[in-house]
Order: C-alpha cells, then sequence, then structure tokens
C-alpha cells in the first residue's frame, strides 16, 4: 500500500531507518507486532525488499537507535501491516485484567472507555514530568522506560504500567464497529491504572520532608569556622551566602583536596583559621570541573523525581531548594547524599 508522502521536515523525505551502530540492535515495536534484530547499516525493509519509512519509527531514532536516510525527492510511504497481538498470545499477568468480550455490557463498555481515558492521562502526565511537548510522538513504552531510568522509586508502577499498556493496545487496536471492544477491563485494573495515574497527578513535593532552615557560611568565613560549624550540625557541605546571595557550596571533600593540593606542592602547614573559604571556592579542584556537585530544584517538585538525581549523577552531592528552581531566589531547604540514601519513598 503506498500514499503520498509526508515531509520530515520541508523539502527533505525519509526514504528509510537503518541502524547506523557498529553493533546490532533490537527494535521491539507492540503497536505494529514487529521484533527484529538489525545488524549494522541494515535498514528495516518489508518482505519485498522495500525500504520501509512508516513514521512510527521515527520516535526510535537518534539517541533511541536508529537513524534516518533522507533525499529531497518525494517517495511513497510503505506501512508496516498494522498486526494486533492475538488475545491468546498475551502474558497470563495481562489476560489476569481483562475478560473476553461475550456482548459487553453498558458498563463494561463505560469501563473500557474509562480504562482508555485514564492510560491517555496517563501517558500525558509522563510526557509532562519527562518535559516532553504534548504532541510528542515518542511511544509510550519509551516514555514508560525513560522515566523510570530518571525516578527508580517508579520502577514496581513501571513494570505494572507496561502489562497495561498491553491490554490498552488490544482495546484499542482490536475494536470494531460491529462488535466493539473485544474485552472487558475488570474493575481492579481500571483501579491499578487511576492509581497509577494519581500517583503521578499529585506526587509529594520535596517541600513536605526537605524544608527547613538552610545552615550557611559566609565566603569571609575561614575554613575552621566552615568546619566548627559542620561538626556541630553534623554536615559535610554547606551553601556560601552573602548579602543573600548563593555563592557556591562548600564542602569537607574540597577542602580535603585543597589540602592534598597545597602538601603535594611542599607546604607542610596551612593555617585554618587565616584561609577564606571563598578561596578554596575559587580554586576548584580541576578533577571537578565540569562536574555537578550541586544542583537547584523547585521547593514543589516531585521528591521522588529529585531522588533519582542521585541515582543518574554520582558525583552529586547536595539539591538545593528554592521557590524558583534556580539561585535567583532564597534557599528553602537542601537534600544531600545523606537524604537520599535514606530516602525509601
Amino acid at each position: 500500500m503506498t500514499q503520498k508522502a509526508n515531509r520530515f521536515p520541508e523539502t527533505t523525505h525519509v526514504t528509510g531507518y537503518f541502524n547506523p551502530q557498529k553493533f546490532s540492535i533490537y527494535i521491539e515495536i507492540s503497536e505494529i507486532n514487529m521484533k527484529a534484530v538489525l545488524a549494522p547499516n541494515v535498514y528495516i525493509r518489508d518482505r519485498a525488499g522495500n525500504n520501509i519509512n512508516d513514521p512510527i519509527f521515527e520516535p526510535y531514532c537518534h539517541p533511541k537507535g536508529l537513524a534516518r536516510a533522507t533525499s529531497e525527492e518525494p517517495v511513497p510511504i510503505r506501512f508496516l501491516p498494522r498486526s494486533p497481538k492475538r488475545l491468546d498470545k498475551l502474558p497470563a499477568a495481562v489476560k489476569g485484567g481483562i475478560m473476553k468480550n461475550a456482548g459487553l455490557t453498558r458498563g463494561q463498555r463505560e469501563m473500557a472507555e474509562s480504562f482508555l481515558n485514564s492510560f491517555a492521562d496517563v501517558e500525558k502526565m509522563l510526557k509532562s514530568r519527562l518535559g516532553k511537548k504534548s504532541d510528542d510522538r515518542t511511544g509510550v513504552g519509551a516514555l514508560i522506560t525513560e522515566y523510570s531510568q530518571r525516578n527508580p522509586f517508579w520502577a514496581k508502577a513501571a513494570i505494572e504500567l507496561q502489562m497495561l499498556r498491553q491490554i490498552r493496545n488490544v482495546l484499542a487496536h482490536q475494536r470494531s464497529a460491529n462488535a466493539g471492544y473485544p474485552v472487558a477491563v475488570t474493575s481492579s485494573t481500571l483501579t491499578s491504572l487511576q492509581k497509577i495515574h494519581e500517583h503521578l497527578a499529585k506526587p509529594e513535593s520535596v517541600a513536605v520532608r526537605y524544608r527547613r532552615t538552610v545552615v550557611t557560611v559566609s565566603a569571609a568565613d575561614s575554613l575552621s569556622a566552615f568546619l566548627a560549624t559542620a561538626f556541630e550540625h553534623g554536615f559535610s557541605q554547606l551553601p556560601v551566602v552573602d548579602a543573600g546571595q548563593f555563592g557556591g557550596l562548600i564542602t569537607e571533600n574540597e577542602i580535603v583536596r585543597w589540602l592534598g593540593r597545597r602538601a603535594k606542592s611542599g607546604v607542610a602547614e596551612v593555617n585554618l583559621a587565616a584561609v577564606p573559604v571563598g578561596v578554596v571556592l575559587e580554586e576548584k579542584d580541576p578533577y571537578l570541573r565540569g562536574i555537578h556537585i550541586f544542583r537547584f530544584e523547585r521547593i514543589d517538585a516531585c521528591v521522588e523525581d529529585v531522588m533519582g538525581r542521585f541515582a543518574a549523577e554520582p558525583m552529586l552531592e547536595a539539591v538545593l531548594l528554592t521557590r524558583s528552581g534556580d539561585k535567583s531566589t532564597s534557599l528553602e531547604g537542601i537534600i544531600t547524599q545523606w537524604d537520599a540514601a535514606r530516602y525509601s519513598g
């Protein structure tokens, strides 16, 4: 089947999708029941050997693995056949959430509609949490995977949602004008999906647990004053603030490395009471240049998303919380590696 070519973009047309990697990649798209292993530089082709440039592959382009070949000459689009998964091929866990259609009642049809609407709401929330536009074409399976990688505390819900996605595919792709929905959704399945949506839509903010008075030091304070304050409060890092303006984060680790560089250069003694905190901030460790040891977040940010930053950035020592999510407003809280290690959701 051929159709008039889409433009990607303006005068450039996609002529095929291929694997640009130096290794084979695995492509699985449940919407078209496709599973394939592509060797390096191999194109996705139909049985006749023609390149397939179906837009369904667009979300799987770099950095997800595929690349596109383009041309300014219009070419016909060859679509893969949409062959929905058969009910008897679904995993047992998915079958448990549906019932075969033996003539659905009005209530069952309404429940199926509610399931599809709730799933669409979940998809919108995932795009929002990932900072994607509402018209972003990333597949929902990829959205689930991406968000679970960003938020490791969401792993259990991600597994459940991947199974619910298969039910969604059955309802959406096997519905017919005459028979309607092929299956009925159980009430427990709908409830599970709604709980996932509620968790995404109304997450706990960091303010609930981590809004607090932040102990700070000045750039003019001595290293001995910093160490005394850090010891008194049991902290290993303190924000540097002068006249309400954030100037950086001073940590015990940075001071130790600063002293190490002095010792290596032959300096036998250092008077900690005579060295201002600002000196250590200015003489940044070359090893840490370009590495973020702190981040800013909004005080109303999702606590799970913020905690996920520590898993994604092992060098991160603290997340600083402000109303604006940057240093333009005053500090209202701080989350450290110690807080992240103790957080359990």
